[in-house]
């Protein structure tokens, strides 16, 4: 729009300076060799403007024919990339309504035409490989080939995006090598690549950093997992959740990791204060803790932190850790302190092992009989139907044969936590940082019975 009226001002301003001239007396002579021409300033002037219209249409005549080749080559591109795109939303159609053969017709589609039309490069090289692998995923259930995500970190575009999945990817088959290099240089890129192209609003920053401190810890680089923790700042309320456990985490390691010895008994007492305070419901860190302050002769705020702990997140562990400080001796004192830690949970798991075991080691046999009627009730033991079915039966007789028989095998369901990986379902008796059977990295859960 500016254009055009600029161009009719300088029109304008011709015409009236034509005009003007013309309207001026007196004649123009021009001479060349033995020519001579006689004129008046207004056929000059249009003469003048006559020759710089040729000139100008003669310049667009030929620019037009020296760029016409490339001008029908990418007229062509866009037709075949506009088909491309066509083929592109078809393909995410298709996968959408459940037609997986469909999607990778169209799939393969896309990619040819991107191909015969010369410009299978930039994000349309990373989008069409990632399209095509998941597609044949979808279909056959098998892993999407590296190639398609490297496809991704090749362009700018999408590098963040070809990053992360192969991070995930590395995590997921357990090359935990491959997955630290993809998730620094995740993070070393910077947030240009969360905001480029494809990835716009795709921010993969607190995953990669969580993540990476776990590697971190696994390889016992712990200064530079306390560096990445402080760094990250996840956006919901999960991720704090979960970096505030990796720094319990990492500051227990520090205490019973391989540098361990190297640190002075007071600042493993600070490491396993700070662990607590990050994540009171971690039980390694918590048992730890308390265990350091008895041997300092803290006993009474080592019972705060057992109860404090319980009262947040009852573990068996956390229980018999209280009652083995605060009635280490009479089992009727230790039955005591277990009804103390029930009353904090009444309805909980091992608030209920931890009570009827008390009870039955303290031989009150009415106790036990009635806090097993109160968890059977409360449906506390439908996850042990073992324990529902036998005990009761045992405590009808408690002197008889029976109970000595089958007490021994039901007690390893009240003695302590056992955890179970998340990955492999393997159980094992402590918390470790990577799982004993298939190494997966801070995958482990306490499991209660």
């Amino acid at each position: 729009m500016i254009k055009l009226v600029i161009h009719f001002i300088l029109l304008g301003f011709l015409m009236a300076v034509g005009l003007w001239i013309a309207n001026q007396p007196g004649s123009l002579l021009l001479t060349f060799r033995d020519y001579e021409i006689a004129t008046t300033p207004g056929i000059f002037f249009l003469l003048l403007c006559a020759l710089v219209i040729v000139a100008s249409s003669v310049w667009q005549a030929v620019r037009w024919i020296l760029q016409f080749p490339f001008s029908w080559r990418r007229s062509r591109q866009m037709q075949a990339y506009k088909k491309s795109a066509e083929s592109f939303v078809q393909t995410l159609e298709a996968l959408t309504l459940g037609n997986t053969v469909g999607a990778l017709k169209f799939a393969r589609r896309a990619r040819e035409r991107f191909t015969n039309a010369g410009i299978m490069s930039g994000p349309n090289l990373g989008l069409g490989l990632w399209l095509e692998a998941h597609t044949l995923k979808a279909i056959r259930g098998v892993d999407v080939p590296s190639k398609a995500y490297q496809a991704l970190v090749d362009v700018p575009a999408t590098a963040a995006l070809g990053r992360a999945y192969l991070a995930e990817q590395a995590l997921a088959t357990q090359h935990y090598d491959q997955a630290m290099g993809h998730l620094e240089a995740l993070l070393e890129e910077g947030s240009q690549a969360f905001s480029q192209g494809f990835t716009q609003g795709f921010s993969k920053r607190p995953w990669a950093a969580l993540n990476l401190a776990k590697l971190y810890i696994h390889a016992h680089r712990y200064e530079d997992a306390a560096t990445v923790l402080d760094r990250c700042q996840p956006e919901d309320e999960a991720g704090q959740q979960e970096k505030h456990h990796l720094q319990a985490v990492l500051a227990y390691v520090r205490v019973t990791g391989p540098a361990a010895h190297q640190a002075p008994a007071d600042d493993h007492v600070e490491l396993l204060s700070y662990a607590t305070e990050y994540d009171p419901t971690f039980v390694p860190a918590v048992v730890a803790y308390a265990t350091a302050l008895h041997r300092h002769r803290k006993d009474t705020k080592s019972v705060k932190v057992l109860e404090l702990a319980w009262s947040q997140h009852p573990s068996i562990d956390v229980g018999m850790t209280y009652i083995a400080l605060a009635a280490p001796d009479r089992p009727l004192n230790r039955f005591r302190e277990a009804q103390k830690l029930h009353a904090l949970a009444p309805y909980n798991l091992a608030s209920f092992l931890l009570v009827i075991r008390t009870a039955l080691e303290a031989q009150l046999w009415g106790e036990a009989r009635a806090y097993v009627q109160q968890a059977t009730e409360a449906g506390v033991l439908d996850t042990l139907p073992l324990v529902r079915q036998l005990l009761p039966t045992c405590l009808d007789d408690p002197k008889s044969k029976v109970f000595s028989t089958v007490w021994p095998v039901l007690a390893a369901f009240f003695g302590k936590t056992t955890w179970q990986c998340t990955g492999c379902f393997h159980l094992q008796p402590a918390w470790s940082v990577a799982c004993g059977a298939c190494e997966g990295v801070l995958t482990l859960h306490e499991v209660e019975g």
